[in-house]
């Protein structure tokens, strides 16, 4: 059985990889900073990591 805290973990590395794949698309001109600031912010309120 998966405990809370490694769920947690496996959240944040999907979470971070989510990160680096929208970072990525700004990086080659595929979205602008205004879709990646938007973008990131939903990425993180959806994985419940916000502060």
């Amino acid at each position: 059985k998966v405990t809370d805290e490694e769920n947690a973990i496996i959240d944040k590395i999907v979470l971070d990889e989510k990160l680096m794949v929208l970072q990525r698309l700004k990086l080659d001109g595929l979205i602008s900073q205004e879709e990646f600031e938007k973008t990131k912010a939903e990425i993180i309120e959806e994985s419940g990591m916000s502060h």
